[in-house]
């Protein structure tokens, strides 16, 4: 019997999960409400006293951590470029440098740089001192090349105020970004640019939408108008809500 402890974290919320052989067996939501350094972790202490978490014999654990500010470098850059200055490239020069992180993912040649606060590792290691951590899209990416990324193939995370948005096209990652994000429309928007930029209307493929941390009820608005819009009809909308999960399993 197979037991690992999820997590998917942000600066609004977490969600803890406990898996036995890969099945979602307790699944936990917490939405902070103190967002400074010390109140993140008193509030992550007193949710785990309300568990057993912390004292069960797990085989493997894992945290999903998502920040808007993520981009990729290529990898063959990377050995040679100041991350931090490729980082306050893309993003200015308002994050601390000790909260820049990076996790390689050199089997797709790309190197996942981002914004992590320094109180998620300290948190963490110090509590699951084997946990793995990296960044929501850097699981996403290994995640859906692992399952296969023939065709074309779209993927939407959405979160609280934001949106991550990869494309992938005959095993070639052909976009990843992440969006300001306060209704569906601006995930239509954003998408069906995304098809324009890509020249890739009337091409048959699939979208699929899948929860990150939150249950964003958003399929059902975005069914609505999807098949209406030109650009966006020849791809089939569908949901997976565990899919983050399932790929962050695959990373461990």
């Amino acid at each position: 019997m197979s037991k690992q402890l999820v997590v998917h974290l942000d600066r609004n919320s977490v969600r803890f999960q406990r898996l036995v052989d890969g099945q979602v067996e307790q699944d936990f939501l917490f939405h902070f409400t103190d967002k400074t350094d010390f109140g993140y972790k008193d509030q992550l202490d007193a949710f785990l006293l309300k568990t057993d978490f912390r004292t069960m014999d797990w085989d493997e654990y894992s945290l999903s951590w998502f920040s808007e500010k993520s981009t990729l470098l290529p990898y063959n850059l990377f050995g040679i470029t100041d991350t931090t200055k490729a980082f306050q490239l893309s993003f200015g020069t308002r994050v601390d440098e000790n909260d820049i992180d990076f996790n390689r993912i050199p089997e797709y040649t790309v190197v996942n740089l981002f914004e992590i606060p320094l109180w998620v590792k300290s948190f963490f290691i110090s509590r699951f001192p084997r946990m793995t951590i990296q960044h929501a899209g850097s699981h996403a990416i290994r995640g859906v090349f692992t399952k296969g990324a023939f065709g074309l193939k779209l993927l939407i995370l959405p979160f609280k105020e934001h949106f991550m948005l990869m494309a992938v096209k005959n095993n070639d990652l052909q976009f990843y970004n992440i969006f300001d994000c306060q209704s569906h429309e601006d995930i239509l928007y954003h998408t069906a640019h995304l098809v324009q930029q890509l020249n890739l209307k009337g091409e048959k493929g699939k979208c699929i939408l899948c929860n990150s941390i939150e249950d964003m009820d958003l399929v059902e608005p975005l069914s609505k108008v999807w098949n209406k819009i030109d650009l966006l009809k020849s791809i089939e909308l569908t949901e997976e809500k565990q899919l983050l999960t399932e790929y962050q399993t695959l990373c461990v």
